[in-house]
């Protein structure tokens, strides 16, 4: 009776050699986890990433008694000027997707500040040119009058 109550208790509390409880998931399998589900579900993203070819890289993963929370980035796939979004995840420990929320979508960079405030001077230029040249401030004579 005794052994047969000490075999049930070993059968409780089954180990791998890292030390995990059978049955829960690594962290590092959370991580693929969380990429593959974001894959999988282009949805989420909304009409505008849906449908194009997106890459993830992970920002941060941690671990609590109960849960993992790994953090995803994701930007368009090929050159993107921009700030990539980022997503959460909470995965238990048995593998389960808690909780999947997207934090920030990405967004685009427009031209650089510099390259704007040169073209628009170039157009100030052009146009004050224009202006001399139509009020005949440049009558070819060189005298002024």
């Amino acid at each position: 009776m005794a052994e047969e109550a000490g075999k049930k208790e070993e059968e409780k509390f089954e180990f791998t050699f890292e030390g995990e409880a059978l049955g829960y998931i690594s962290l590092d399998q959370a991580r693929v986890m969380a990429i593959e589900h974001a894959r999988d579900n282009r949805d989420f993203y909304g009409s505008r990433y849906s449908r194009r070819e997106l890459v993830w890289e992970e920002l941060s993963a941690e671990e609590s008694e109960d849960y993992y929370r790994i953090m995803l980035s994701y930007r368009p796939a090929g050159a993107f000027r921009g700030r990539p979004g980022t997503e959460q995840f909470i995965i238990d420990k048995i593998g389960e997707i808690r909780l999947c929320q997207r934090l920030d979508a990405p967004s685009r960079q427009g031209p650089p500040v510099l390259l704007l405030s040169a073209g628009g001077a170039a157009v100030v230029a052009v146009v004050a040119v224009g202006a001399l040249f139509v009020t005949g401030s440049f009558d070819g004579d060189g005298g002024g009058g």
